[in-house]
């Protein structure tokens, strides 16, 4: 649904823009230039589709992902369709309050990403010194996405930690659970890191085997089954990746009762 207006805008572009036949040898900026300018409106109008689209899948990830983590926490696994659907809608209000904050969060890495692009570029005096710009841009890029990945780990705990305790504020549960992130950072830092690993290596395989398929002159259908086996297997990875957050956090907590019992 997303990409089929796209795709139509440019098929019918290609055939009456002069500059269609560099397309042949790769994405060229002439092209694109001369596609964004007739295709204005039309361009506007698909963005605005890709904002709802988002706002929508952002919707739908907070409501399965309260049916997840309550189903890897839960020891009754069966009937699984009713309390799947009874933990979705149990846990949708606070996972999207949680979301509401995460996104302050999320504006201020971006609003910190900002000031050090200002300010790498007054120390490199607006792009003069390139190889004092190239590094600042690298080590403020560096920044942002250890920021970014920071937020992203304290509010998938946030949402454990939410399950397993049922609670109700989640302002308090986003202090919390950094706090917990905090005191037990080697554990969730190193097991992101795998995750985070195990994601490169996979996006890493599926571009060598859809370049692979092409360039065989494969048919489109076997580049279809590449692209829906990477689409699971990130999908098994995400689950993978609350389940290990689910029996670190499980863990962590139990040991913790057992000191304080002894």
């Amino acid at each position: 649904f997303l990409v089929a207006p796209i795709y139509s805008m440019i098929y019918d572009h290609t055939a009456i823009s002069t500059s269609s036949g560099e397309l042949a040898s790769g994405f060229t900026a002439t092209w694109w230039t001369d596609f964004s300018f007739a295709q204005g409106a039309a361009l506007a109008a698909w963005e605005g589709g890709l904002w709802v689209a988002g706002a929508l899948y952002l919707v739908l990830h907070v409501f399965f992902a309260g049916g997840v983590i309550a189903f890897l926490y839960s020891d009754q696994r069966f009937p699984f369709w009713p309390a799947f659907g009874r933990s979705c809608g149990t846990y949708f209000g606070r996972f999207f309050r949680l979301l509401l904050i995460s996104l302050v969060f999320y504006g201020v890495v971006f609003f910190i990403d900002g000031l050090l692009f200002t300010m790498v570029e007054r120390l490199s005096d607006n792009g003069g010194l390139q190889r004092q710009a190239w590094w600042g841009h690298l080590i403020r890029s560096f920044v942002t996405v250890i920021l970014f990945f920071a937020v992203s780990l304290v509010f998938d705990y946030a949402k454990v930690r939410t399950v397993v305790r049922d609670s109700r504020s989640m302002i308090i549960e986003t202090a919390r659970s950094l706090g917990f992130v905090l005191r037990n950072a080697s554990r969730t830092v190193m097991l992101y890191l795998l995750f985070a690993l195990m994601g490169t290596t996979l996006m890493g395989s599926y571009w060598g085997a859809s370049r692979a398929i092409d360039g065989a002159g494969a048919s489109l259908v076997a580049l279809f089954v590449a692209q829906q086996i990477y689409m699971a297997a990130r999908i098994w990875l995400r689950l993978a990746n609350w389940g290990g957050a689910m029996s670190l956090f499980r863990g962590r907590v139990a040991r913790r009762l057992a000191e304080r019992n002894a």
